[in-house]
Protein backbone atom coordinates (compact mmCIF):
# COMPACT_ATOMS: atom_id res chain seq x y z
CA UNK A 1 0.00 0.00 0.00
CA UNK A 2 1.40 3.15 -0.98
CA UNK A 3 1.60 5.79 1.69
CA UNK A 4 0.24 9.27 1.42
CA UNK A 5 2.77 12.33 1.70
CA UNK A 6 0.61 15.12 3.90
CA UNK A 7 3.17 17.51 2.94
CA UNK A 8 3.29 17.78 -0.59
CA UNK A 9 1.81 20.61 -2.36
CA UNK A 10 -1.48 20.03 -4.14
CA UNK A 11 -3.64 22.44 -5.74
CA UNK A 12 -7.50 22.40 -4.58
CA UNK A 13 -8.38 19.21 -6.80
CA UNK A 14 -5.41 17.02 -5.71
CA UNK A 15 -6.22 17.69 -2.06
CA UNK A 16 -9.46 16.83 -2.59
CA UNK A 17 -8.74 13.52 -4.37
CA UNK A 18 -5.88 13.03 -1.70
CA UNK A 19 -8.22 12.98 0.65
CA UNK A 20 -11.09 10.63 -0.15
CA UNK A 21 -8.17 8.49 -0.92
CA UNK A 22 -6.55 8.77 2.42
CA UNK A 23 -9.99 7.97 3.91
CA UNK A 24 -10.99 5.19 0.93
CA UNK A 25 -7.94 3.49 2.40
CA UNK A 26 -7.87 3.79 6.37
CA UNK A 27 -11.67 4.50 7.11
CA UNK A 28 -12.13 0.69 8.55
CA UNK A 29 -8.91 0.80 10.30
CA UNK A 30 -9.94 4.64 12.03
CA UNK A 31 -13.35 3.45 12.39
CA UNK A 32 -11.78 0.62 14.90
CA UNK A 33 -10.20 2.77 16.73
CA UNK A 34 -12.83 5.49 17.11
CA UNK A 35 -15.68 2.48 18.35
CA UNK A 36 -13.13 1.63 20.45
CA UNK A 37 -12.25 4.99 22.14
CA UNK A 38 -15.38 7.09 21.77
CA UNK A 39 -18.28 5.00 21.41
CA UNK A 40 -19.07 3.92 25.27
CA UNK A 41 -18.92 7.73 26.29
CA UNK A 42 -21.09 8.63 23.53
CA UNK A 43 -23.67 5.65 23.56
CA UNK A 44 -23.66 6.14 28.02
CA UNK A 45 -24.13 10.03 27.97
CA UNK A 46 -27.14 9.49 24.74
CA UNK A 47 -28.71 6.74 27.05
CA UNK A 48 -28.61 9.00 30.18
CA UNK A 49 -29.86 11.90 28.27
CA UNK A 50 -32.46 10.04 27.26
CA UNK A 51 -33.96 8.37 30.37
CA UNK A 52 -33.21 12.31 32.11
CA UNK A 53 -36.03 13.48 29.37
CA UNK A 54 -38.38 10.56 29.41
CA UNK A 55 -38.44 11.06 33.25
CA UNK A 56 -39.32 14.80 32.54
CA UNK A 57 -42.11 14.40 30.16
CA UNK A 58 -43.73 11.55 31.54
CA UNK A 59 -43.67 12.60 35.15
CA UNK A 60 -47.00 14.71 34.22
CA UNK A 61 -45.50 18.13 35.63
CA UNK A 62 -47.98 20.28 32.88
CA UNK A 63 -50.47 18.57 35.48
CA UNK A 64 -49.11 19.34 38.85
CA UNK A 65 -47.77 22.67 38.85
CA UNK A 66 -45.73 21.77 42.06
CA UNK A 67 -43.56 19.41 40.86
CA UNK A 68 -40.48 19.98 38.80
CA UNK A 69 -38.72 17.05 37.24
CA UNK A 70 -36.32 18.84 35.56
CA UNK A 71 -34.41 19.76 38.57
CA UNK A 72 -34.82 16.49 40.25
CA UNK A 73 -33.00 14.99 37.26
CA UNK A 74 -30.40 17.89 36.63
CA UNK A 75 -28.02 15.73 37.75
CA UNK A 76 -27.91 13.26 35.33
CA UNK A 77 -28.41 15.63 32.85
CA UNK A 78 -24.92 16.91 33.96
CA UNK A 79 -23.36 13.32 33.69
CA UNK A 80 -24.70 12.68 30.51
CA UNK A 81 -23.49 16.14 29.29
CA UNK A 82 -19.84 15.37 30.28
CA UNK A 83 -20.04 11.78 28.89
CA UNK A 84 -20.93 13.38 25.51
CA UNK A 85 -18.56 16.26 25.73
CA UNK A 86 -15.83 13.95 26.85
CA UNK A 87 -17.15 11.11 24.02
CA UNK A 88 -17.40 13.69 21.14
CA UNK A 89 -13.46 15.63 22.07
CA UNK A 90 -11.97 11.57 22.04
CA UNK A 91 -13.49 11.27 19.01
CA UNK A 92 -11.61 14.43 17.74
CA UNK A 93 -7.72 13.29 19.72
CA UNK A 94 -8.65 9.84 18.30
CA UNK A 95 -8.77 10.59 14.59
CA UNK A 96 -6.09 13.27 15.15
CA UNK A 97 -3.46 11.04 16.50
CA UNK A 98 -4.24 8.23 13.60
CA UNK A 99 -3.45 11.10 11.39
CA UNK A 100 -0.30 12.01 13.13
CA UNK A 101 0.84 8.42 13.57
CA UNK A 102 0.53 7.84 9.79
CA UNK A 103 1.87 11.00 8.80
CA UNK A 104 4.74 10.25 10.90
CA UNK A 105 5.10 6.83 9.31
CA UNK A 106 4.71 3.83 11.60
CA UNK A 107 3.48 0.86 9.88
CA UNK A 108 1.36 -0.91 11.71
CA UNK A 109 -1.00 1.24 13.87
CA UNK A 110 -2.25 -0.76 16.40
CA UNK A 111 -5.12 0.36 19.12
CA UNK A 112 -2.38 0.42 21.84
CA UNK A 113 -0.29 2.88 20.00
CA UNK A 114 -3.51 5.12 19.03
CA UNK A 115 -4.29 4.60 22.75
CA UNK A 116 -0.80 6.05 24.00
CA UNK A 117 -1.05 9.11 21.63
CA UNK A 118 -4.84 9.41 22.65
CA UNK A 119 -3.91 9.81 26.42
CA UNK A 120 -0.92 12.21 25.81
CA UNK A 121 -2.97 14.15 23.35
CA UNK A 122 -6.14 14.35 25.75
CA UNK A 123 -5.43 16.85 28.53
CA UNK A 124 -4.07 19.23 25.99
CA UNK A 125 -7.42 19.32 23.67
CA UNK A 126 -9.32 19.01 27.04
CA UNK A 127 -7.57 22.42 28.22
CA UNK A 128 -8.24 23.99 24.69
CA UNK A 129 -11.80 23.02 24.57
CA UNK A 130 -12.42 24.69 28.19
CA UNK A 131 -10.51 28.00 27.16
CA UNK A 132 -12.27 27.72 24.06
CA UNK A 133 -15.92 27.76 25.85
CA UNK A 134 -14.69 30.15 28.20
CA UNK A 135 -13.39 32.63 25.73
CA UNK A 136 -17.13 31.52 23.67
CA UNK A 137 -18.92 32.85 26.95
CA UNK A 138 -17.49 36.16 27.33
CA UNK A 139 -17.82 36.83 23.56
CA UNK A 140 -21.75 36.16 24.03
CA UNK A 141 -22.04 38.32 27.39
CA UNK A 142 -20.29 40.90 25.72
CA UNK A 143 -22.06 41.25 22.78
CA UNK A 144 -25.56 40.06 24.83
CA UNK A 145 -25.26 43.10 27.54
CA UNK A 146 -24.27 45.76 25.32
CA UNK A 147 -27.31 44.63 23.12
CA UNK A 148 -29.92 44.82 26.12
CA UNK A 149 -28.74 48.28 27.40
CA UNK A 150 -29.20 49.85 23.87
CA UNK A 151 -32.42 48.18 23.82
CA UNK A 152 -33.67 49.52 26.94
CA UNK A 153 -31.53 53.46 25.79
CA UNK A 154 -33.25 53.39 22.40
CA UNK A 155 -37.05 52.96 24.17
Amino acid sequence: MERINFKQQRDFGEILGTTFTFVRKNILQLAKFTLVFSAIPLLAGQLLFGQAFSHVFSSGFFLDPGSNPLADSMGQLIIAYVLMVGGILTYYVTVNSYIALYAAGVENISISTVGKEVLRKLPRYFGAAIITTVMIMIAALLFIIPGIYMFVVMI
